[in-house]
């Protein structure tokens, strides 16, 4: 489902001009569609990954992935015409990654509390 997602973000980003719905309504209503937009990504990561098993770096991998692709995803723009890549929209797409990620690790450890391995006294 990941996958498919990363496929739709990069149609519309490829595309020269958006559709009237995607426009900015107010002043930071763009930051605020980048941050929604990455944090589904980042959700759709971190489910991805959970759903194999619980392992330490599910959380931390889906946010490299997140953050790199909404990077990427702004690199990519310069390349099309009408279109700008803006540090602003990829620090954005990672900040939406890094709150979905974070917020689902943290339910998920609080509906599955010993699925993380416990720390014993030694180390």
């Amino acid at each position: 489902m990941a996958v498919l997602y990363a496929v739709l973000i990069f149609y519309f980003s490829s595309q020269s001009n958006l559709p009237e719905v995607a426009r900015p309504i107010f002043a930071a209503s763009d930051k605020v569609a980048h941050f929604l937009e990455f944090a589904f990504m980042g959700g759709l990561l971190f489910l991805t990954f959970a759903n194999a098993g619980w392992r330490p770096w599910d959380a931390p991998l889906a946010i490299a992935l997140g953050a790199i692709y909404g990077a990427t995803d702004e690199l990519h723009q310069v390349f099309i015409p009408g279109r700008t890549a803006d540090t602003f929209d990829a620090l954005f797409n990672a900040l939406g990654a890094v709150a979905a990620v974070l917020i689902l690790a943290y339910l998920d450890h609080r509906m599955h509390p010993t699925q993380v391995p416990a720390r014993t006294g030694n180390a």
